[in-house]
C-alpha cells in the first residue's frame, strides 16, 4: 500500500531521488513546449520586410496579403494589436508632436510620449513611445526606427484597462521578437514607390 511506498522511498538514495525528479521535469518540459509554440507564430511582412511573433489561438487577423502590417482582434474581447511598417517622412516629428497634442486637448490621459518630438535625422536611430487613455481604453505604441531614419515598424495595442494583465504578457513578447529590417532589406524596404499607409488594411 502507499505506506509501504514511503518506506521504500525513504530508503532510496537523495541522489536516486533527485535524478528521478530531474527526469520528470524534463519530460514535463518535451511535453508543454509545443502547446505552447502553437499559440504563437511568425509574421513576416514581404513590404516592410521586418518579422514579429504573433498570437494565433483566439485571434483572428483582418489584415490583407502584401499590406504593411497585420490586424489581429480578439475572438472574445481583451484587445486589438497591430504590427506595421512606416516610411518616414521629413514632417514626421512635427505632425506626431501635433497629434499628441491633439489627443491632450481631447482629454486623453497621456501617459508616455517619449521619443515623439526627436529629430530623426540628427540624432542616432532609436525608438519612440506613446500611451494614453480615454474612458477606460488604453492605447500604446512602441516604433522602432530603422534603415536610417527612413522607416519605423510600430507595435499598437489598444485595449480596456480591466485586461492590463493579460496584455502585459503579449506586448513583452511581441516587442521582444520584433526584427526589423538591416542591411540590404532596407532598400528593399524603403526604395521609391513603396507605399504606405497609417495603419494595415
Amino acid at each position: 500500500g502507499l505506506r509501504h511506498v514511503l518506506v521504500r522511498l525513504r530508503r532510496l538514495p537523495l541522489r536516486y531521488c533527485v535524478m528521478r525528479m530531474f527526469l520528470a521535469l524534463m519530460v514535463l518540459a518535451l511535453t508543454v513546449q509545443p502547446v505552447l509554440s502553437q499559440d504563437w507564430q511568425l509574421y513576416e511582412n514581404q513590404r516592410f520586410k521586418f518579422s514579429v511573433e504573433v498570437p494565433v489561438q483566439g485571434w483572428e487577423d483582418k489584415s490583407r496579403p502584401n499590406s504593411n502590417g497585420i490586424a489581429l482582434f480578439p475572438l472574445e474581447g481583451c484587445c486589438a494589436i497591430l504590427v506595421y511598417g512606416r516610411i518616414l517622412k521629413e514632417e514626421f516629428a512635427k505632425v506626431q508632436a501635433a497629434q499628441v497634442e491633439k489627443y491632450r486637448n481631447e482629454g486623453r490621459i497621456i501617459h508616455d510620449e517619449a521619443g515623439w518630438n526627436m529629430d530623426l535625422k540628427a540624432g542616432p536611430l532609436g525608438s519612440h513611445s506613446y500611451s494614453s487613455t480615454y474612458r477606460g481604453r488604453t492605447v500604446e505604441l512602441k516604433g522602432v526606427v530603422t534603415c536610417g531614419g527612413k522607416l519605423a515598424i510600430y507595435v499598437h495595442i489598444e485595449y480596456h484597462m480591466k485586461a492590463e494583465d493579460r496584455v502585459s504578457a503579449i506586448r513583452q513578447r511581441l516587442i521582444g521578437s520584433l526584427k526589423p529590417p538591416r542591411g540590404a532589406a532596407c532598400y528593399e524596404a524603403t526604395k521609391p514607390g513603396t507605399r504606405t499607409k497609417a495603419k494595415p488594411a
